[in-house]
């Protein structure tokens, strides 16, 4: 499908899987699982598109994940043990009219890559790599041409990485990734070049739980800010749902929701500065039908509080006023212009969520909320509350 002029147009039919897709040299190129062009044409899981139609693009005998141009090459990833009849694994790159390897592989079984990005003058991939030592990430040592364990890997059995980003000179890995099993970070954490790190607290699919998985599936990087969707509801203890931002500092949300019926942020991309989404079949109470875009103007609405009780620019509060719009989202109204830590309390005191709220003076600060217990509860932002109720 092509979408141009806010309608989609469909192309002839490719039978299969399509689990990636890139634009090289003006051509449109797709991979996956792809047995066959218009039903009788063998793709051997790559196609790409000309005037006539769809042309196989080389013959994998596995599955792709991942394509990518990177410094005006073409790399192809995935599960494969040959391509055109001559044995490869896992990465492979476009050399002129042929398929080239990438690296020589000393893992304990067939490579299976589901992500990979230059870091640093290498490159670096994430996926089924089994290693004695660790497993789950791997570098391109230039000096030897052999790819490698990248610090100590994932630990725990269950981790493992699903997307990668370079910002701000750092590597970021997003996946499932468990804290509780000693990695540096909750499904999220970044490579300075020497050791791994925390991003923040992370994300989460519910407030402050450390234990169980929500996933980073998808990583981009757009006007200095580096944007995360996966299965997650929280941010550092920001409602975030589904999708957050990080900007080096701190976890910020743009508000709504593409998690409802238990959705994930499958992947995310920018058309200029739109936002889109791959998701599930519900995003903000709206059928979206596994795509959304974005249509806010400000993409920062909460933030995690980087102080205690900090304020900028913040002016006299008055009728502050608590209003739901629907059974997990709410607005708040009577803050004026500036941006402040806000605390919500039980009855008892304990705070039970808190964050920055940004607001324009003019229009409400929106929160989510979707994980309180039934109850009374206290909003409190620049030493004013309001009461409100989880029924």
């Amino acid at each position: 499908m092509i979408f141009s002029n806010h309608s989609w147009s469909a192309l002839p039919n490719v039978n299969g899987l399509i689990n990636t897709m890139t634009v090289y040299h003006d051509t449109i190129i797709v991979a996956g699982n792809i047995p066959f062009i218009n039903d009788t044409l063998p793709a051997d899981n790559m196609a790409y598109w000309t005037a006539e139609g769809w042309k196989t693009y080389g013959h994998f005998d596995g599955g792709l994940r991942k394509l990518k141009v990177i410094d005006d090459t073409l790399y192809a990833a995935g599960g494969f043990h040959s391509v055109d009849g001559v044995p490869m694994e896992g990465i492979v790159r476009r050399d002129g009219g042929h398929w080239e390897p990438v690296g020589q592989w000393n893992v304990n079984d067939l490579p299976v890559i589901i992500d990979f990005v230059k870091y640093n003058g290498s490159l670096v991939a994430i996926g089924i790599l089994e290693y004695n030592n660790g497993r789950g990430i791997s570098y391109l040592d230039n000096s030897d041409n052999t790819w490698k364990l990248l610090g100590p890997g994932f630990l725990g059995g269950s981790s493992s990485g699903h997307s990668l980003a370079v910002f701000q000179n750092e590597l970021y890995v997003g996946g499932q990734i468990a804290l509780a099993t000693g990695n540096a970070g909750q499904d999220i954490m970044r490579w300075d070049g020497t050791a791994f790190h925390p991003v923040g607290n992370g994300v989460q699919r519910s407030y402050n739980d450390f234990n169980g998985f929500s996933d980073v599936r998808g990583l981009v990087v757009h006007n200095d800010l580096l944007f995360a969707c996966g299965g997650f509801r929280f941010a550092s203890g920001v409602p975030a749902g589904g999708v957050a931002i990080w900007d080096g500092v701190q976890w910020c949300a743009p508000g709504g929701d593409i998690t409802q019926g238990n959705g994930y942020g499958e992947a995310l991309a920018f058309v200029g500065d739109t936002l889109f989404v791959l998701c599930g079949q519900v995003a903000d109470d709206t059928f979206v039908n596994h795509l959304a875009r974005y249509s806010g103007t400000d993409f920062i609405h909460t933030c995690t509080p980087l102080g205690v009780e900090e304020s900028t620019g913040l002016g006299a509060i008055t009728g502050l006023q608590w209003m739901w719009t629907a059974a997990w989202k709410a607005d708040i109204s009577g803050i004026p212009q500036g941006q402040a830590s806000f605390a919500i309390c039980d009855t008892q005191g304990r705070v039970v969520l808190q964050g920055v709220a940004r607001s324009d003076g003019a229009n409400p600060v929106k929160l989510m909320l979707p994980t309180l217990a039934t109850g009374m509860y206290i909003f409190n932002v620049g030493g004013h509350s309001v009461r409100f109720a989880v029924l």
